[in-house]
């Protein structure tokens, strides 16, 4: 007995010490490629939000809504870009390249890129929002990486375990 405790000891010990090396960063479903970058993009409230196509007014004002929630600030939205300050760019542009549904998210220590068209456009919202931390001495930093996504499927399928809930077939079909 004296000789396991030891070694059960050390092995939960090591395997807690891997438990926090998150390669998708904690984006839920994980991205098809994310690759990080040293330094964080400090987001607070002198950074603007840039979203030159009315298409993309919607998502901009979900992720300013979700960042005046998040951090008690609302982003100044603008239609393109000043000199000599942090923005986050939601744009179209280059988005004909991506799979249909699919996003590609630049973080840098100046500039936060998302580009996507559509329901994409939608899906990087969703991503970073997942990227942002809680806010910290009236910032928030998110780290620095690129991230690319699409659907690994051309479907969207459903389970219903019929044997769990006891549908009828024509209840089933209802649904």
């Amino acid at each position: 007995m004296k000789k396991i405790l030891p070694i059960v000891i050390c092995a939960l010990l090591s395997t807690n010490l891997y438990a926090q090396n998150d390669a998708s960063m904690g984006i839920i479903p994980a991205p098809v490629s994310v690759e990080k970058h040293s330094g964080f993009f400090v987001l607070d409230k002198t950074t603007l939000l840039i979203s030159a196509h009315p298409e993309n007014a919607r998502v901009a004002d979900l992720l300013n809504a979700f960042i005046a929630s998040k951090g008690g600030f609302a982003l100044r939205s603008v239609k393109s870009p000043e000199a000599n300050h942090k923005a986050i760019v939601i744009t179209s542009e280059g988005a004909d390249k991506l799979p249909e549904e699919g996003y590609h998210i630049s973080i840098t220590k100046d500039k936060f890129l998302i580009t996507g068209k559509g329901a994409g456009l939608f899906y990087a919202v969703q991503s970073v929002m997942q990227l942002m931390p809680e806010k910290q001495d009236g910032k928030i930093s998110v780290p620095a990486a690129d991230i690319n996504d699409y659907p690994r499927f051309k479907y969207r399928g459903m389970h219903l375990d019929v044997g769990c809930l006891l549908y009828t077939s024509d209840a089933a079909d209802e649904r």
